[in-house]
């Protein structure tokens, strides 16, 4: 597939881009509709069906192209993509969302927030720390197991603080009951291989296609990993978090997002890094570009978090995560003008 599309014209290339990107959304939310199903037929509890099926869900489509991409050796796409989202969902979603209500900070998103950024810095010490007195760094395989060791105990925290109110993983409250017209398990199962393998496919295509893209257009792959995928594979979480806070549900969205960005980072970046068997080589524009970029995004963010006279999301610190999220694209696109 690589082959054929890196040789094909560049209007077929954005074709297969586009193509792929929607039918991996769309295959990602029918997977994991029809898991939740399958999950509820064969009884087991809504509290471990959010935690694990729903709340993992919504990195499905960043998890199968990293995945997909690292085991091809695009490496830079694997973190691209991982890093590229949590900027994409920390700035441009929430600060667009915001603008269309009132975005609270309540104390389990607070919680969260203070997870996402203990997992950030276990990303970023270790490739400084690779980085010393070389020109690129490298992220470790075993720094991959580490995060998915972290991962059963992330989804242990997440099962205690919302035991009370399992129908808190989705900006849609998902409903988890069962339907009167409850489908047959096997027939389910096979829905579910038949979405996993269309999975497999559109995100092979988008890997391949983004590689393409990149190699035309003169830049890395994880200039197009961090900005057009990460951007196209947030577009759902974009649409429900304006739709939630339309309906008075934003701080509900807004613990469901900083939950998608802790996963980016364990579950995306940690199965990445564990088929990468070499690790992971990080360029020099990762330290300069993308790793700055995440941290000022997160400490503008925390102000709001941390800063005891706030606890909602202020339209100017709205506007300032989008104007960042601007200036994040000019900065990785600058070598285009």
């Amino acid at each position: 597939m690589q082959n054929f599309i890196s040789q094909s014209n560049i209007f077929l290339i954005l074709l297969i881009f586009a193509v792929s990107l929607f039918v991996l959304s769309k295959s990602a939310n029918k997977f994991v509709d029809n898991a939740v199903v399958l999950s509820s037929i064969w009884g087991m509890p809504k509290i471990i069906i959010g935690a694990t099926v729903v709340s993992l869900g919504t990195t499905l489509p960043e998890l199968i192209s990293s995945v997909i991409g690292a085991i091809n050796g695009n490496v830079g796409f694997a973190v691209g993509n991982a890093v590229g989202s949590i900027i994409t969902n920390t700035s441009i979603i929430f600060g667009t969302a915001a603008l269309f209500g009132k975005v609270y900070v309540r104390e389990d998103s607070k919680k969260k927030f203070n997870i996402l950024v203990l997992v950030c810095v276990i990303l970023i010490i270790p490739s400084f720390i690779s980085k010393f007195g070389k020109t690129d760094g490298t992220l470790p395989q075993i720094l991959g197991f580490i995060f998915l060791l972290l991962l059963p105990v992330y989804i242990v925290i997440l099962i205690r603080q919302n035991k009370n109110n399992p129908n808190a993983f989705s900006c849609d409250n998902i409903n988890l009951q069962k339907s009167a017209k409850t489908p047959k398990a096997s027939i389910t199962v096979i829905i579910i291989i038949l979405f996993a393998f269309l999975l497999s496919i559109s995100a092979s295509g988008l890997v391949a296609s983004s590689v393409a893209i990149a190699q035309r257009l003169g830049v890395s792959d994880i200039v197009i990993s961090s900005t057009l995928v990460a951007f196209g594979t947030s577009v759902p979480e974009f649409s429900t978090a304006i739709a939630s806070v339309k309906k008075n549900h934003g701080d509900l969205c807004l613990g469901n997002i900083l939950g998608a960005d802790i996963l980016n980072v364990l579950l995306v970046l940690g199965a990445s890094l564990c088929v990468s068997t070499n690790g992971m080589i990080i360029p020099q524009s990762f330290y300069l570009i993308h790793i700055p970029s995440l941290i000022l995004v997160l400490f503008t963010f925390g102000y709001c978090v941390y800063n005891k006279n706030l606890n909602i999301l202020t339209k100017k610190i709205s506007l300032l995560l989008i104007a960042l999220y601007v200036l994040y694209l000019l900065v990785n696109l600058k070598d285009l003008f």
